[in-house]
């Protein structure tokens, strides 16, 4: 159930941002310094990450129902005409105001509830330092199995 809605949650992303990024995968968790060596390379990049589970419930044997935390991750760094700022807050308008709003999760989870959107600029000096742009954008997802 779990990975179902993880890939899910990158499908849903991949497909949304054709065109604006096309580097969208999954991703563990918390990002290396190995992981920002090789993300600032790249011009535009996408990250999903199941963060963390809340509220398990169990409703009957071997069934329950659970809140599911996920991260999307936007990496963009200065290339050609886009400043990296301005692509990164292109891509967190799209899955905040576009994509992610109600979006069907599959048979064994709810839509994506707004009230759930957030989105933090993730920038630090040493982010700046590598000359990228970093926001994350999180929403929680009302599974069952």
């Amino acid at each position: 159930m779990l990975d179902e809605l993880w890939t899910r949650a990158e499908t849903l992303v991949r497909d949304a941002l054709a065109g604006l990024c096309d580097d969208v995968a999954r991703h563990p968790g918390e990002f290396t310094e190995d992981d920002l060596r090789d993300l600032i390379t790249r011009k535009r990049a996408v990250r999903i990450g199941l963060l963390d589970l809340e509220n398990p419930r169990v409703t009957g044997k071997n069934s329950g129902t659970i809140a599911v935390n996920f991260g999307v991750y936007v990496i963009a760094a200065d290339r050609g005409h886009a400043d990296r700022s301005q692509a990164a807050l292109q891509i967190v308008e799209r899955l905040l105001f576009e994509t992610l709003p109600h979006a069907a999760m599959g048979e064994n989870a709810a839509a994506i509830n707004p009230q759930t959107l957030d989105a933090q600029n993730l920038m630090d000096a040493q982010i700046d330092r590598k000359g990228v742009a970093m926001w994350a954008v999180s929403f929680q997802v009302q599974a069952k199995r």
